[in-house]
């Protein structure tokens, strides 16, 4: 990106997911790097995979063919809807490299339609990507799933070799044929790199470009900016960013700078390029109104459709476009504790029409914002990852209702092989940090055996950097541990809870709290109490009850009209006691149930669109 001159930056985003570790919230980290530079459209390209790179005998293809790997496949788009962002899906790319992917074709086709399908089920704007690599087996006809699966063809090309190579060209000519547009999915000057200059220029670049020119059904390329060298596996393939010699940059953003080419611009710049006829642009959406004002912060407004196909809702912030989002509510997961965001939503269309902006509106939020999603593990495992990162640690987790910590659930994780180290079993979620605030971190805890553990917030991304490193000694007994950090930097990181300790046991962990703590809020002591980040109806206490009364919770994460009354077993309401508006925060009712008879009742809490049932029982 630095590399290249203003009007000529990449449009083009490249990363990689396998579809085992597909969750809903993958692509929140993708997000947060593509909307770095406000004003500049881009596209992903992502390559997903279907086996353990660089281990052939790990592919798992035929287990997504045979439909194993649906809730991950649907999890995956989920986050390309997020992302709200077309992009290419490289579907298990360099199919044909079976001695490091060791894709069959049979089940490799099996598996690329079935995602295909969908996808386009699904109706995102992404194009399916059919990838052959030049270092693979050259059979790559009978890995062709068929024209009606794939959209665009592409191959990856590294060595100095592969530009003249007479297979290049016969899978271009192949793609010709199919009526198929190519792209390069990755690309690097391998054993080259950039270092000798215009020796390197010559002897790899020039030749790359010669092939971009000479066939025009190549119509995109994804070069990888890298330094090779740092990698024992990839040592000889040299220092590949353009940056580190002034020549090759040159030599390249002038390339770049060619009419050729497309470039990261506006995004109505970018889709006037593609072709439709349609010039009205779609209805301005409705007013904007606060859904809930916590963590995510929830937006709502009236859907708007269009005939070219909506592309996505465009946020702005301060008026400055800042977010995209294509379901509703829009979830904010960029808030920053003690913020005033003023917010106006505009609908682009397909064919780059953008609506009218909606009336700002203006929103505070809280100065202490508790951030932890799902931390009760009332929404199974939604938002959190169990991942092992050596062979030798391994681990299970699943929902506990049965020896819960607090309220409903605790999430329970088996380790169930150990490598020594803690952070090679990790059960961990994303965490957005920003700079001079504070985070105190709580949980609940505790182990079939004694059990050392580590708590880490940490980059998400490369170098990773550590911001803080703690360790607490669990025991079969719960305890309630605190741990809090000033971070100086502003970027995406993740909470971690290092589980791979020697000691082979069970950790049950429950009541997770993340609190982002402004710095104008001087004391922690002094901070107001934290807003809730749901809607929860809690289980009254005692439970079952007698004498007479019972004390029932209940959490709002905004002002709400609530509800709160009492049935009897036939659905016969006996009280009443709560009908109006509450303030956001954690409210308790006590119950005087004197005048009733002992036996099971109900209690119902309705706060806005919210509604909860949970059961009680009176013995006297």
């Amino acid at each position: 990106w630095n590399a290249l001159h203003p009007q000529t930056k990449p449009l083009v985003y490249m990363t990689y997911i396998g579809v085992k570790e597909a969750t809903s919230d993958w692509a929140d980290a993708l997000k947060t790097e593509m909307m770095k530079n406000p004003g500049y459209f881009q596209i992903a390209q992502i390559g997903l995979s279907m086996t353990y790179d660089g281990t052939a005998s790990s592919h798992y293809e035929q287990d997504v063919a045979a439909g194993l790997y649906d809730k991950q496949i649907s999890a995956f788009i989920d986050g390309l809807q997020a992302l709200a962002m077309p992009a290419y899906v490289r579907i298990g790319y360099e199919f044909n490299g079976v001695a490091w992917n060791g894709y069959a074709p049979a089940t490799y086709k099996q598996a690329f339609i079935r995602i295909t399908n969908m996808m386009r089920a699904r109706g995102v704007e992404a194009a399916t990507v059919w990838n052959f690599a030049m270092d693979g087996v050259m059979n790559f006809q009978d890995y062709y799933p068929g024209d009606a699966y794939v959209d665009w063809w592409a191959f990856n090309v590294f060595a100095a070799n592969h530009l003249t190579d007479p297979n290049v060209y016969r899978f271009l000519d192949s793609a010709r044929a199919h009526g198929r547009p190519v792209l390069i999915g990755e690309t690097t000057p391998r054993s080259v790199g950039v270092l000798d200059g215009q020796q390197s220029w010559n002897k790899w670049f020039v030749p790359f470009f010669a092939l971009i020119h000479s066939r025009p059904e190549i119509k995109e390329f994804s070069y990888i900016n890298w330094d090779w060298s740092q990698y024992a596996q990839w040592s000889t393939w040299g220092d590949a960013r353009l940056e580190k010699n002034s020549v090759v940059r040159a030599n390249f953003a002038g390339e770049m700078d060619s009419t050729q080419y497309l470039h990261a611009s506006s995004e109505s710049a970018f889709r006037k390029t593609l072709g439709y006829a349609d010039a009205a642009p779609p209805a301005t959406p409705g007013t904007i109104s606060v859904v809930q004002n916590a963590y995510p912060l929830k937006l709502n407004w009236n859907a708007v459709t269009d005939l070219s196909g909506l592309s996505h809702y465009c946020i702005y912030k301060h008026g400055v476009l800042a977010d995209y989002a294509l379901t509703l509510p829009y979830a904010d997961k960029t808030v920053v504790a003690g913020d005033t965001i003023t917010y106006a939503v505009t609908a682009m269309d397909r064919a780059g029409n953008e609506s009218a902006a909606t009336p700002g509106l203006r929103v505070t939020v809280p100065s202490v914002l508790a951030k932890a999603v799902n931390g009760e593990f009332n929404n199974a495992l939604d938002g959190w990852h169990l991942s092992s990162y050596a062979t030798g640690a391994a681990g299970t987790i699943v929902i506990d209702s049965s020896s819960v910590l607090s309220g409903r659930n605790s999430s329970l994780t088996t380790v169930t092989q150990s490598s020594g180290t803690d952070w090679h079993l990790q059960l961990w979620q994303y965490l957005t940090v920003h700079s001079k605030y504070k985070y105190k971190i709580s949980f609940r805890a505790k182990a079939s055996a004694p059990k050392t553990i580590g708590v880490c917030v940490q980059q998400s991304a490369s170098p990773y950097a550590v911001y803080f490193n703690g360790s607490h000694a669990l025991t079969t007994t719960p305890q309630t541990f605190v741990d809090s950090v000033v971070v100086n930097t502003a970027l995406m990181a993740k909470l971690e809870f290092f589980l791979g300790s020697s000691a082979l046991a069970k950790v049950w962990i429950d009541s997770v709290s993340i609190l982002e703590i402004s710095p104008t809020v001087t004391s922690v002591d002094d901070r107001p109490t934290p807003v809730p980040a749901m809607y929860a109806l809690h289980q009254n206490f005692p439970n079952p009850f007698n004498p007479t009364t019972t004390t029932i919770a209940y959490s709002l994460p905004m002002s709400s009209p609530v509800s709160l009354k009492i049935f009897d077993v036939m659905g016969r309401e006996v009280a009443t006691l709560v009908q109006g508006e509450k303030p956001a925060g954690t409210h308790t009712q006590r119950w005087n149930a004197s005048g009733v008879s002992s036996g099971i009742y109900f209690y119902r809490l309705q706060a806005g669109l919210y509604s909860e049932t949970r059961r009680m029982l009176i013995l006297k």
